[in-house]
């Protein structure tokens, strides 16, 4: 099941968006393309792609959509990190 990776092409809404419907459609969109089940720790990142990033190992799903030259957000799904708490 995991890792796995995919795509969703248009720009994000801030959830602090007034136009709640935008919200909610983008809410909607992005869960009927991920496993919810499966995600426990989140990072993300921002990027200009207009500096010309140099991306390494880049996968498939990854460099066809910088090759589209439209606004996407990728979202890659894995393995997170062991990680120790203590209280």
């Amino acid at each position: 099941m995991l890792p796995f990776e995919f795509v969703v092409y248009r720009s994000p809404v801030s959830q602090q968006a007034r136009r709640r419907e935008l919200v909610r459609q983008w809410t909607q969109e992005v869960h009927n393309a991920s496993d919810d089940a499966a995600v426990t720790d989140l990072i993300c990142r921002k990027r200009n792609l207009k500096d010309d990033p140099q991306i390494s190992n880049a996968s498939p799903i990854l460099r066809q959509s910088l090759n589209r030259n439209v606004e996407f957000v990728y979202v890659f799904i894995g393995d997170a990190p062991i990680r120790e708490a203590n209280f």
